[in-house]
Order: structure tokens, then sequence, then C-alpha cells
């Protein structure tokens, strides 16, 4: 174990407890139980309550507000949560950006859900399946420690502040945006090159037919003048065998 890390982190946690000690309350409540939930909505602010015979927190309270806002409360002694009480959240409002500053000890009831870290002087006890969305942290300033009875803690992320989360929105919706116009730009390319085609077979279909040319007949050619010449070497054109012995014969006879 690293002492020296240790000892940071308990100094961490006194001066996170002191800090919410600290602050000027917007709201106290006088009355010595049920002083949160019951169906209740906070705005955010820093509320101050004491002790409570029964329970400080019971049925549901509601923290409504957005990611920027804050609620510190302010238990001068005890904090006690009834059995199946509960914290919600609405707006955007997130649980790292709540605190419960306990002066003594804190008490959570069994099956409940409680939401944001608490800051106790002294001890933190959660009874029997309880939920926590946030974080524990006992002996603020005291020897403290951290009882659990198969319990569920969620530490929170990082909180998103309203800018980052704005940033976040614009940049999804620039890339929607960006989507949506290569879609758009892809269907009217389309449509366009749909129109040519239809407009091109639309020409080919308008054309007459004009039959296939023919290549014309050479006339005929005259025989060049050596093979004219060649044949009036040859002489007087002979006769066949048989008409030459006919003409002979009626040569005789005359």
């Amino acid at each position: 174990m690293n002492a020296g890390l240790l000892t940071t982190a308990t100094q961490d946690v006194t001066n996170a407890f002191l800090d919410a000690a600290g602050r000027t309350p917007d709201v106290t409540y006088v009355a010595l139980d049920n002083q949160l939930g019951g169906a209740q909505t906070l705005v955010p602010g820093v509320y101050r309550f004491g002790a409570a015979t029964t329970a400080n927190l019971i049925g549901n309270l509601t923290l409504a507000g957005d990611a920027d806002s804050v609620w510190i409360f302010q238990a001068s002694s005890s904090l006690q949560t009834a059995n199946s009480s509960t914290v919600t959240l609405t707006g955007g409002a997130q649980a790292c950006n709540v605190f419960w500053k306990v002066g003594s000890a804190a008490t959570l009831g069994g099956s409940s859900t409680l939401v944001g870290t608490v800051l106790a002087n002294d001890d933190i006890s959660v009874l029997g399946a309880a939920t926590i969305n946030g974080r524990l942290f006992a002996g603020a300033q005291a020897a403290g420690a951290i009882t659990l009875i198969t319990d569920t803690i969620t530490r929170p992320s990082s909180c998103t502040s309203v800018a980052q989360a704005a940033a976040i929105v614009a940049a999804a919706a620039e890339q929607a945006r960006n989507a949506a116009n290569v879609a758009r730009t892809a269907a009217e390319n389309a449509i366009k090159d749909a129109a040519a085609a239809q407009a091109q077979s639309s020409r080919r279909a308008s054309r007459p037919h004009k039959p296939p040319l023919m290549s014309p007949r050479r006339p005929p050619q005259p025989r060049p003048w050596h093979a004219r010449r060649s044949q009036r070497k040859r002489g007087p054109r002979q006769l066949p065998s048989a008409i030459a012995r006919t003409s002979r014969d009626r040569r005789v006879a005359t």
C-alpha cells in the first residue's frame, strides 16, 4: 500500500467535507423527521437539516436541473434514509454533482437508492440490497468505517458540463447533416443518370430505319493493252477439228 497516496486521499476527503460544510445554505429544515422526499422536487442549491428520530429521507426525492447543476445537503448530525427510499435525477442532472455532508454517521436503508457522494465524519452503514450511484467516504475528520451488505455501488463517470454536452450535440448534428447531404447528392446523381439513360434510349427509338449500305458493283474493266496485243499475235482463230473436216469435205465436193 502506498502510504503517501493514502494520506493524500484522506486529506482530499477532509477538504471536500469542510468545503461542503462551509457553504451557506439556501434552505434550512427545522423539522425533526422526513425533511426530504415524499414526492418532493428540489432545484439546485444548498440544503441543511438536523437529526431525525426516524429518517431524513423517505419516499422519492427528485433533483431537477441540468448538467451544471449542483446540490449540497448538509446533515448537521446523522443522515438516515428509509428503506426503499429513492433519489431521482431529471433534466440532465448528474450524480457527480450531488454531495451529502454528514456531521456524524450515515445509515442508508435496505433496498434504497441514493445518488451522489457521501462525505461522513464517522461511519457509513449500508443495509442490504441498497444501490448507490456515487461514492462513499467515511472518516472525514475521525476514524470511520464503511459497512456493506450485498449492495451495489456505481462510481459516476466524469461529469459533462453544459458547454461540453452542447458541443457533443452540435457535433452529432453536423455529422447527421453531412450524412444527409451525401445521401441527397447520391440520390440526385442517380436521378440524373436515369434521366440521361432514358433520353438516350428515346433518341435511339425515334431515329428512322436505314437499310444497310451495299457495296456498288464494279463496272467491267477493259482488258489491258498488252492482253489485246498478245491476242493479235496468236494468229487466226482455229476451228474445232469436226467443223474443219466438214468444211474440207464441202470444198472437195465442189
